[in-house]
């Protein structure tokens, strides 16, 4: 083990040296290589975050630094066969990903790919745990990074179209392809689970602590948009109602994969009960609610007329009067909505992955019961 640190020390030193060789250009900058070499250490232990929230400075110093940090991070890992480099090459990435900027939306495909990576220094009864969990962290962030670029393409669609009824129909289908992104994301996201044999290691720690937050952020964003496709369930064609019906149903699967996946991190130490916030799930009855409504007369069998839309313009305008809870159209916002909506989890690009705090009294929000159409 002595020998594997010495080693790694030297080889971190010698790139370090190798750094102030090359030429600045648009693409390679020294300084930021020589950062990123030491924010990437062979340590099995800790990230160096000092070096870390000096990368953030670039980034927020200009928009333009992004390029020559990408790189670095690219030529650091591409060429390593340890997975402590791996890992926090990795997890710098992510941290870089967290910045909303124009620039982040559009890498696109992640330019370096770890999708086999194989370490050559640890013990091989455990090397394959390591390069598994490398190679899962990898995949979800090459498809964020494809999600952040789609989407940035399809709100820059979006804001051009005028408004008016091609906008609301069009608002609904992009939130609808936006959930299909977001439930393919998190699919993606759970299979990211450390074996048993490594769930204590710290750094693999530290990633599951970046982990959990971006279950929350996904799953939030999930429940936000579904609303608000359900409150305009009304004015759409049967083929985006479908849609709907589908994702609320990949809802309900989703939900029991999640909690299963809370069992694990329980078991395996990685969070406990008292942060682990309680999935609800979507009752049959609210579901079979909504092919109800999917069937009915106030969804037409195409793309909706305007006859069609103002009818339910009018529906939904006339629900908003409504005092009695016999109106058809009433919608009913429950306590456990409004206590989620209040709880927001973002990955800030001032986020810590050693200091994730979970309110352990707040839910994850039923998805459907909240919507009680009577």
């Amino acid at each position: 083990m002595a020998w594997k640190w010495a080693s790694g020390v030297l080889k971190d030193q010698n790139s370090i040296f190798l750094t102030s060789l090359i030429r600045r250009t648009m693409f390679r900058n020294p300084t930021i290589e020589a950062i990123v070499i030491k924010a990437t250490r062979h340590d099995e232990y800790s990230t160096n975050h000092r070096y870390v929230d000096r990368l953030y400075e670039w980034i927020c110093l200009s928009p333009n630094h992004l390029t020559p940090i990408v790189c670095a991070i690219t030529l650091r890992v591409e060429k390593t066969r340890s997975w402590e480099v791996a890992l926090k090459g990795l997890m710098l990435m992510h941290r870089v990903m967290c910045f909303d900027i124009v620039a982040v939306n559009m890498i696109g495909r992640l330019p370096f790919n770890l999708s086999s990576f194989t370490d050559g220094h640890s013990n091989p009864e455990e090397a394959w745990c390591l390069n598994a969990f490398v190679r899962s962290y990898f995949a979800f962030l090459d498809h964020k990074s494809i999600i952040l670029f789609e989407n940035s393409r399809e709100d820059d669609c979006y804001k051009t179209k005028s408004s008016g009824h091609q906008l609301s129909h069009f608002s609904v289908s992009h939130d609808l392809n936006m959930l299909r992104n977001l439930q393919g994301l998190l699919d993606i996201l759970l299979q990211v689970k450390p074996h048993s044999e490594i769930a204590a290691v710290p750094l693999v720690v530290q990633t599951m602590d970046m982990i959990m937050v971006e279950i929350y952020n996904i799953y939030h964003q999930i429940c936000i948009t579904i609303t608000r496709v359900l409150l305009r369930i009304y004015m759409v064609g049967k083929i985006d109602a479908k849609i709907a019906l589908q994702i609320v149903q990949k809802a309900t699967l989703q939900g029991e994969a999640l909690a299963l996946y809370y069992e694990f991190c329980i078991e395996h130490g990685l969070i406990t009960n008292l942060d682990c916030p309680k999935v609800k799930q979507i009752p049959e009855e609210d579901i079979r609610e909504l092919e109800d409504i999917i069937k009915g007369p106030s969804l037409s069998a195409s793309s909706p007329t305007n006859d069609n839309l103002n009818k339910s313009i009018v529906a939904i305008k006339e629900q908003e009067k409504e005092t009695t809870t016999k109106s058809k159209l009433k919608t009913v916002i429950t306590n456990h909505w409004e206590t989620f909506d209040d709880y927001q989890m973002v990955l800030t690009t001032t986020c810590n992955a050693n200091n994730v705090h979970v309110n352990s009294h707040q839910d994850l929000p039923d998805l459907i019961s909240f919507l009680n159409l009577l």
